[in-house]
């Protein structure tokens, strides 16, 4: 029996295979309660996220990044936006990913989020709302610190068709329903451990490349505090 038919949230937060099927104010605003109780509700689970991170510098400073967890409906179904990575790249290429990039110089993390999100795949700020973050991740080898940040796209229906994608930079724009990530577990498969923080686990996502490393790790992060059974107070 899938987690999704377990009804992950329980009591008040509804079932969340019902969840699952679209996304509408009463879903943003769960959202949006979890992610302030993530500590609460992941348990410590995530604890190694808090402690002394050695990363690399570069001039004395940490590289840091930013990447959005996009949400959207796709014919009544809520689902994860998904880029493969331009093969033309001269780093990660052909890879899965989030919309993101490198935080510029007197940027927040929220304004690199969504600017790259707009040079990447075309989606404007004013069509994004911003639901809250997840806690900084290390990227491979401790090179960079990602934060994600947890946006929608409001809308009944959103279209990858109609979006204007970079080329220089994205291949296709995808998108794989929440619920699949629960439903799907023959697809997680454990895969060569690709950094410092033992990012092993992925999931074969029917593109060329499976959804692994960094990226699955944050996906981890996000399917977890949705769906665990603790309860925000």
């Amino acid at each position: 029996m899938s987690t999704a038919g377990n009804g992950g949230y329980g009591g008040k937060e509804g079932n969340s295979k019902v969840w699952f099927q679209n996304l509408d104010e009463e879903g943003f605003e769960r959202i949006e309660r979890r992610l302030k109780n993530f500590d609460e509700i992941t348990k410590g689970k995530y604890d190694v996220l808090k402690g002394n991170i050695k990363y690399k510098r570069y001039e004395n400073e940490i590289r840091e990044a930013a990447v959005v967890v996009l949400l959207c409906n796709v014919r009544k179904e809520a689902c994860l936006v998904f880029e493969e990575r331009s093969k033309k790249l001269n780093s990660y290429k052909g890879q899965i990913s989030f919309p993101g990039g490198k935080i510029d110089a007197g940027e927040s993390v929220l304004e690199a989020a969504l600017r790259e999100t707009w040079e990447e795949i075309g989606i404007e700020q004013s069509q994004i709302r911003v639901l809250g973050g997840l806690p900084p991740v290390p990227g491979r080898r401790l090179s960079v610190k990602v934060h994600p940040v947890v946006g929608v796209v409001e809308g009944e229906d959103f279209d990858v068709e109609k979006l204007r994608v970079s080329e220089g930079e994205v291949h296709e724009v995808f998108t794989l329903p929440l619920a699949w990530f629960l439903e799907n577990s023959g697809n997680k498969v454990e895969l060569p451990t690709m950094s410092a923080m033992g990012y092993n686990k992925g999931y074969l996502s029917g593109k060329a490349q499976p959804i692994w490393g960094l990226t699955a790790y944050i996906t981890n992060m996000f399917i977890d505090c949705m769906t665990n059974q603790s309860q925000p107070k």
